[in-house]
């Protein structure tokens, strides 16, 4: 029958739009990965050359690796390194995220990012407003902001990207376009360089 047909190919083409849609947010996500807009980033914000750290404040790998990063960014400051908060534990991730972006949203990111990522508890509630003096913002501006719709965006893009991409671990880095896994050992400064500049060698640093 014709109503049949017709409404099987409504059917299809709202599942067309559908998955049109899920495919452009997600290439959208991926290509917003080097804007980070909260200012979740070491080096230059025009920089040529970017490296993307998929991260978690409760990744105790992640927390290892803050040594290297920190080191290649003293021997190369011209390189943009972007933190992308990919929340593996949960809530817990997800709150010391926030509270991350927040600080972000307030000109703060890298001084609370050196917080979080010398923690090796989890922040809890009764911490937050130290923390936010500590960095120089009213706490009570701080708890808003971890509201904020582009907390919650910034968030929801790293997290779409990196599902896109297939990161499986954290961290994981994509540098020139090409992902790479720590499932072996956490990258040194020179590792981070020498991918840098020779090209992929591998999935793994």
């Amino acid at each position: 029958m014709k109503w049949v047909r017709y409404i099987l190919y409504a059917a299809v083409v709202v599942m067309a739009l559908l998955v049109g849609a899920r495919y452009w947010t997600i290439q959208a996500s991926i290509e917003r990965l080097d804007d980070a807009v909260l200012g979740q980033y070491l080096g230059p914000a025009d920089a040529e050359q970017v490296i993307v750290e998929f991260m978690d404040y409760r990744c105790h790998a992640c927390r290892v690796a803050s040594a290297s990063i920190e080191e290649f960014h003293r021997r190369h400051p011209d390189v943009k390194i972007v933190f992308r908060h990919v929340p593996v534990m949960g809530d817990i991730s997800i709150n010391e995220a926030r509270i991350a972006l927040a600080a972000g949203l307030n000109g703060k990111f890298i001084e609370m990012h050196s917080l979080l990522i010398a923690r090796d508890e989890p922040v809890e509630d009764a911490e937050i407003d130290g923390l936010a003096r500590i960095v120089g913002i009213a706490p009570e501006k701080l708890r808003a902001d971890m509201m904020d719709i582009g907390v919650t965006g910034e968030i929801a893009i790293s997290f779409t990207a990196a599902e896109a991409l297939k990161v499986q671990t954290t961290p994981s880095f994509l540098i020139n376009g090409v992902l790479y896994s720590t499932t072996m050992k956490i990258p040194t400064a020179d590792d981070l360089y020498r991918v840098l500049t020779q090209g992929p060698k591998g999935e793994a640093l």
